[in-house]
């Protein structure tokens, strides 16, 4: 509860090609009561659109989630998120895989300084934990 480790991938099937993503992060959990608690983690992603991708496409979230114990099992969890995604401008599909990634409801301010781009956003997050 202290201090744990996580694994993480996801795929978005919404483009003609997928985005998916792998990675890892850390953080800690913090006991509120015997029916919930509050997890503070750091995660990065590297974000590939169909084949992988060995130039740079890196997700980095923080956040904070509440988490409910429905039962000793399962849990739901809910919280904000601040996010940055830092690309690499040089790459010829830039522009298209820029768009691809952000859904046109996601409003993003952009920071850059020549070749690299920073896209940052809050989010949140809304799932199902099971204990294992």
């Amino acid at each position: 509860r202290k201090f744990y480790l996580a694994l993480i991938a996801g795929i978005s099937p919404k483009s003609k090609d997928n985005i998916w993503s792998y990675g890892g992060g850390i953080g800690t959990m913090l006991k509120l009561n015997n029916r919930s608690d509050l997890n503070i983690e750091a995660l990065h992603r590297h974000v590939n659109i169909g084949s992988y991708s060995n130039y740079r496409q890196e997700w980095v979230q923080m956040g904070v989630y509440w988490n409910i114990h429905l039962n000793k099992r399962f849990e739901l969890t809910l919280g904000p998120s601040y996010n940055a995604l830092f690309m690499d401008s040089a790459v010829p599909q830039f522009a298209e895989n820029r768009a691809a990634i952000f859904p046109s409801f996601i409003k993003t301010t952009t920071h850059g300084n020549g070749r690299f781009v920073a896209d940052t956003w809050v989010g949140g997050s809304v799932g199902l934990k099971i204990r294992m």
